[in-house]
């Protein structure tokens, strides 16, 4: 059980990456619906590694400003991903683009598990959403050691935007590699149980009190910036 919990929190790595993230066109058929969660598996889709994507959407019951701060938040994604020993930014560009370190936790007689991932996000202030690619890098400033696994994100995209008022629709592929000697067939079916697992840490994240929104996800604020750099464009055409 150990075992499973540990494979299932690896998968809670958000993240992205350089480009547009290929699971964005392939055919998906719904796996399974339960919980207001749905999840997707391909029709058609094979890999050299033996793996296969998994895709959910699911809603949550908060604003998009909350809900993209909890997700954006590395400083406390300790607190609510199971497992999550460490997560630290290596490099960062803007609050959409930063490469960031994370290391699992992992039940013995196996080393922890470490993922280095490149945050390429896109976000779009008229709607308040966010879509993001996933893809692992390699970085000068973390290498790959012998003390610990490192694990591989093939691929994968994440889309966060609102739903009806007060709630968040969240949408999520990907394709992630535990490495080590972990057969292909158990990682994939631990994944299946990935989406559920991941929602309910996030819910109880989100009940918390103690979360001060980012002000680049108020919307308001957000509305404001966008109708000034629209006006102030508007204005240097007209002088």
């Amino acid at each position: 059980m150990k075992l499973l919990y540990f494979l299932l929190s690896v998968l809670l790595t958000f993240s992205s990456a350089h480009s547009s993230s290929k699971l964005r066109d392939i055919k998906w058929t719904v796996l399974k619906d339960h919980k207001g969660i749905t999840v997707y598996e391909p029709v058609n889709y094979k890999h050299p590694s033996g793996l296969i994507p998994l895709k959910f959407k699911a809603v949550l019951d908060h604003n998009i400003s909350k809900v993209l701060t909890v997700l954006s938040d590395d400083t406390r994604k300790t607190e609510w991903m199971p497992n999550l020993k460490e997560s630290k930014v290596v490099e960062r560009k803007s609050l959409e683009n930063a490469v960031v370190y994370y290391r699992y936790d992992a039940p013995w007689p196996f080393n922890d598990r470490e993922f280095v991932v490149y945050n390429l996000a896109v976000f779009t202030p008229a709607d308040m959403t966010v879509n993001v690619d996933i893809r692992s890098v390699q970085h000068e400033l973390r290498p790959i050691g012998k003390k610990h696994v490192r694990g591989i994100t093939y691929d994968g995209y994440s889309i966060i935007r609102p739903g009806k008022p007060g709630t968040t629709t969240v949408e999520m592929a990907f394709l992630n590699d535990f490495g080590g000697l972990l057969p292909s067939f158990i990682v994939n079916l631990v994944q299946q149980q990935w989406p559920y697992r991941f929602m309910a840490h996030l819910r109880e994240q989100l009940k918390k009190d103690n979360i001060e929104i980012n002000p680049s996800f108020i919307y308001n604020k957000v509305q404001n910036k966008v109708q000034n750099k629209v006006q102030n464009k508007v204005q240097s055409k007209v002088n």
